[in-house]
């Protein structure tokens, strides 16, 4: 290995040999000490890592420490290297070494070296050199050298790294799993092997989000693996005292307090050592929920119903598929649904679809990215409800009543449902299942949708438009819902009494009888409290002031007052039945006239005259309190002057007449407006001509004029019998009146039902006639053939024969009434041809003899339309035949008007109606209707222009009635407009726009002033005041808010009465009960 100088002389081969020995013995012994100063380093860096661990975890910079102690310690090794092997390998280094350890050995052995290496010296004497190098191998050999190894120490070290390695197989012997996991954690210090302890612990985050301001449990589970279970542990957090857990089977359970703030503690559980930042996150909690429910095919609706499930109850209709969405306020990492996982998507989560057969739980509960749950489950809960019927409410249908045949009955149809309304419709059938002729149809007045909840229609019902022929018809309004095979839900039945113009006419009639009676009683009723009333005044002023007296008088005036109202009730029921008389053709508008004229007079005695003798006898009434408590002058003073206030306003009203004026027609609306102080409104008339009849208006109420006071009434009592006696005269007048209006309405009927037998006689005449044709000289077998048709008219001269019969009792019961002598000879002209028995017997010999039953049918319609023509007298009685003044139009044409108005309402509806179900009809069906209503408004049209013909055919119509022909002329323009929409065929908002300006035309508005008497023209309270005797035509023109009118009531303020002001009634029952009490006292 060493190379030697190249001399002549050399070393000594034994001396040699005994130099690289110690060499060899020189690396051996440093190497050692090198390698056990290694070892130990990294036993020491071992066990030292190992027991820190024990008592916390040793950080990444840490163990890099003691990795880089220990790998410092193997350093050693190198440098053993460099110093004692590289440094040391030539002879003359060795030499060095033993010259240090032993001087004189040394130096000879190194004098040897070099004398060996000098050829100079070898070459002066070279049996000395080799004598001198022999000399000193010689002594060298018999010398040990290897005793000469400086500062040999690695006996030492070797001793404490046997120890030190001892001392870590022992640990590995105690536990491998630990001192395996020391090494990794030493040897790697930068690995991620987490540190062994033997409290092992299921794995704990570093970071952990806790829930905001709540209290919350921090569980720590032992492993499975782990070695040491201790029986507590224990919880660090700065600034509070330590919180203990003690074990529960394998887990620690901390509860610790309601953090604001992030804060970090620290755990601790034998070795076991863990610090976890807690961070508090406010719960995650539900921000919305809704319902999306799919209802069941048969309804057919595309779009779902979303229903707001927040509130934790939803319900949906039985057999609906239903998903729940609902929305959390944070990403989710978990959804359940009863406790089942269900499908999320960020902070959405969806239920899976859910069929709604019944009641149905639902439970959802999330987990956050935080690991947070909600603070409480959302509970929802499903109720499975049925598919409940519509419901139906009608306005405008009366359970009763009797109704024209051509009549329209404009009603309003509201109704529900809460899966749409399919359709609505009414449907009538005969009321009796006897009838001779039973009628059955419906009819659709409205379609709705699966999105129609609500549906609100205007329908119209006639008789003659649905082929209903007279006879008592049920009307009932339907409405069907989309669930199969449920049965339509049906209004509360109408009956209508369906009648002919003849049979409205008795029927109107027999009402009118009625009401007659119920005036008679009223009537009646005032003469009785008028003699009362004279038996009052017949008593000394003294008896007059006793309490019985007075007792007596506020009964009287209780029911003065009460008989006003009734009379008013019963004024109200003529009216509404004059209304259903002007409707009839068949009765004359002259009698109408005359029947309005004296409910007119009924009107003004109940609303003027018997409330004015209330009001005195109640003054009287007053006035004898106050005499009888003279003991309070002041007061009484006070309470009279008022008194007097209240007698002079009652006089004004009787101030008021004035003469009366020709009437107007006008549909008097109330305001609720303040209206201006300015000067009446005037018509466009001439002021100075006579007022007179004219076309419908509507007028607009303006305030009333201020009532002047009137001096005081001391004789109040006096005053109330002679008014009661006015009144009474007048009544006498109108109850005869009213006689002779009902006589000539009975015999106007008479008239009608005779020329309507007459009628029905004739065409019995002809259908024998067409039989004749075909069975005259025919034999027996012939004959059968035809015995149907034979039958058939021999039924309705049965009929015709009974109808007769009643005729002759109905005469004979007027005549017993009236004993008018035209009666008289017809009713006996009757009996004596036995009207009655003879047209029975026609219809039992029509099978046998058919010429002369067509003969006798003749002859009967000949006899019948004399008779009727005989009564004729009898109905006219003492009626005008024209009714009309200079100026003015005559009720005929009014009232033509009139029913023109109503009809073009009627229309209206019907417009509205085939609108409305527009949709379910298809083109052809659509047009067929609107032609339909095309010819009725060419009708209409029609008989406005009859009208016009007949207005310009008045003497005066050019210079007084101008206005009016132009407003009729305006209004066939507009129904001309009217037929060409139709006509197109359109029934939607032009044409409703068209009809709605024909009506508007027909009845104008203007403004009147209350107060003013009724005359004027068309102008309510533009005339000189006073009573007017109203048409029958100005009752159907009143406005239903009449009563609505400001006028000022002119009532005093009431000073000098203290206390509580009760009705008369009741003081009166007061002032008699403690009346009673002081005279018991004073007994």
């Amino acid at each position: 290995m060493f190379s030697t100088p190249r001399s002549v002389i050399p070393l000594p081969e034994s001396l040699r040999q005994q130099l690289l020995s110690y060499r060899r013995r020189l690396w051996t012994v440093k190497m050692l000490e090198a390698g056990a100063e290694a070892g130990a380093g990294v036993l020491l860096g071992f066990l030292a890592l190992y027991t820190l661990e024990r008592f916390f975890e040793a950080s990444v910079p840490l163990r890099l420490l003691i990795f880089c102690l220990a790998l410092l310690a193997c350093m050693v090794i190198p440098k053993t290297l460099y110093v004692w092997g590289w440094r040391r390998r030539r002879l003359e280094q060795l030499a060095e070494i033993l010259q240090r350890e032993r001087p004189a050995l040394g130096d000879r052995i190194r004098g040897a070296i070099e004398l060996a290496e000098n050829p100079v010296e070898q070459a002066r004497s070279p049996a000395l050199v080799e004598a001198a190098l022999r000399q000193v191998a010689e002594s060298v050999q018999s010398r040990d050298l290897m005793h000469a190894i400086p500062n040999p120490g690695h006996r030492s070290r070797l001793a404490v790294a046997l120890a030190l390695g001892c001392l870590a197989l022992l640990l590995a012997g105690i536990s491998s799993a630990a001192a395996g996991n020391a090494w990794i954690r030493y040897l790697v210090p930068w690995g991620s092997t987490s540190r062994f302890t033997f409290t092992a612990m299921q794995s704990l985050p570093d970071r952990l989000v806790v829930p905001h301001g709540e209290t919350f449990s921090l569980t720590a589970e032992l492993a499975d693996h782990s070695q040491w279970k201790p029986r507590q542990a224990i919880c660090r957090i700065a600034g509070l005292p330590p919180i203990t857990a003690l074990r529960d089977e394998a887990s620690y359970q901390f509860v610790l307090p309601a953090l604001m703030g992030p804060i970090a503690v620290d755990l601790q559980a034998g070795d076991f050592r863990k610090d976890i930042m807690l961070e508090p996150v406010p719960r995650p909690e539900l921000t919305s929920a809704r319902a999306i429910i799919t209802l069941p095919a048969y309804l057919k609706r595309s779009a779902p119903i979303i229903q707001d499930a927040r509130g934790g109850r939803v319900s949906a209709l039985r057999g609906s598929l239903m998903e729940v969405q609902a929305s959390i306020s944070r990403d989710l990492t978990r959804a359940r649904l009863n406790e089942q996982d269900i499908h999320w998507n960020g902070s959405e989560m969806m239920s899976p679809p859910l069929v709604v057969e019944e009641t149905l739980p639902i439970l959802f509960d999330w987990q956050d990215l935080h690991g947070l749950s909600g603070r409480d489950a959302f509970r929802l809960e499903v109720s499975a409800t049925a598919d409940a019927p519509p419901v139906l409410h009608c306005e405008g249908l009366p359970r009763e009543q009797v109704l024209l045949d051509r009549e329209v009955v404009n009603f309003r149809v509201h109704c529900h449902d809460d899966y749409g309304v399919k359709r609505v419709g009414y449907e009538w059938k005969s009321a009796s299942s006897s009838a001779e002729r039973p009628v059955h149809g419906e009819r659709i007045i409205g379609i709705g949708s699966p999105e129609t909840v609500q549906l609100e229609l205007t329908a119209t019902f006639s008789a003659v438009t649905e082929g209903i022929k007279p006879q008592p018809t049920e009307l009932r309004v339907f409405v069907e819902d989309y669930l199969p095979e449920r049965n339509r839900v049906y209004s509360s039945p109408t009956l209508f009494f369906v009648l002919n113009d003849t049979q409205h006419a008795n029927w109107i009639a027999a009402e009118l009888g009625r009401w007659q009676r119920q005036a008679l009683d009223v009537h009646d009723r005032e003469l009785q409290l008028h003699e009362t009333n004279l038996n009052l005044l017949a008593l000394d002023p003294a008896e007059r002031s006793s309490p019985e007296t007075q007792h007596l008088l506020a009964l009287q005036v209780s029911a003065e007052r009460m008989n006003s109202r009734e009379l008013e009730r019963l004024v109200g029921d003529g009216e509404k039945l004059l209304q259903q008389a002007l409707r009839n053709p068949e009765i004359d508008v002259d009698l109408l006239e005359q029947w309005a004229g004296t409910n007119q007079s009924l009107k003004d005695i109940a609303a003027r005259r018997m409330p004015e003798v209330a009001d005195l006898l109640h003054q009287a009434l007053r006035l004898s309190e106050a005499s009888g408590n003279a003991e309070t002058p002041h007061n009484n003073s006070q309470t009279e002057n008022n008194r007097n206030q209240t007698i002079a306003n009652s006089a004004n009203a009787e101030a008021a007449r004035q003469p009366s004026v020709p009437p107007g027609f006008a549909d008097l609306e109330a305001t609720r407006n303040e209206t201006r102080d300015s000067p009446a409104n005037t018509s466009s008339r001439d002021n100075s001509a006579a007022p007179g009849l004219t076309l419908p208006t509507t007028m607009l109420a303006g305030d009333a004029p201020k009532t002047a006071t009137q001096p005081p009434v001391n004789q109040s009592l006096e005053q109330a019998v002679e008014t009661q006696q006015e009144l009474l005269h007048d009544f006498d007048a109108v109850v005869q009146q009213l006689q002779e209006v009902l006589s000539n309405l009975e015999g106007s009927t008479l008239v009608k039902r005779l020329k309507a037998a007459s009628r029905q006689q004739e065409q019995l005449a002809r259908k024998l006639g067409k039989q004749m044709e075909s069975l005259f000289g025919v034999d027996s077998d012939r004959k059968q053939a035809s015995a149907e048709s034979l039958r058939e008219v021999a039924r309705m001269a049965a009929q015709q024969s009974q109808e007769v019969s009643r005729i002759v009792d109905d005469l004979a019961a007027y005549y017993d009434r009236s004993r008018y002598q035209h009666l008289k000879f017809v009713l006996d002209e009757m009996q004596s041809q036995e009207v009655t028995r003879n047209l029975q017997k026609l219809g039992e010999d029509l099978h046998r003899e058919q010429g002369l039953s067509m003969a006798q049918a003749e002859y009967w319609s000949e006899t019948l339309d004399r008779w009727a023509e005989n009564l004729v007298d009898v109905a006219q009685g003492d009626a005008s035949s024209d009714g009309r003044t200079q100026g003015s139009l005559s009720p005929s044409i009014v009232l033509d008007v009139l029913l023109i108005l109503e009809e073009e309402m009627n229309l209206r509806e019907r417009t509205r109606m085939v609108e409305q179900i527009r949709a379910d009809q298809n083109t052809s069906q659509y047009a067929t209707q609107a032609r339909q209503l095309a010819d009725v408004q060419r009708l209409i049209k029609q008989r406005v222009q009859d009208v016009t013909n007949r207005i310009l055919e008045l003497p005066d119509a050019k210079v007084d009635l101008e206005i009016e022909v132009e407003l009729l002329r305006a209004v066939d323009t507009v129904m001309h407009e009217t037929v060409l929409l139709l006509d197109q065929p359109e029934t939607g908002p032009p044409t409703i726009a068209a009809q709605t300006e024909v009506i508007e035309l027909l009845l104008q508005s203007r403004r009147f002033t209350p107060g003013g008497g009724g005359g004027g023209g068309a102008v309510p309270g533009g005339g000189g005041g006073g009573e007017t005797n109203v048409p029958a035509l100005s009752l159907m023109g009143r406005g239903v808010n009449e009563q609505e009118v400001r006028e000022d009531p002119g009532t005093p303020q009431t000073t000098g009465d203290a206390g509580l002001l009760l009705p008369e009634e009741f003081r009166s029952g007061l002032n008699e009960y403690f009346q009673k009490i002081e005279r018991s006292r004073q007994d």
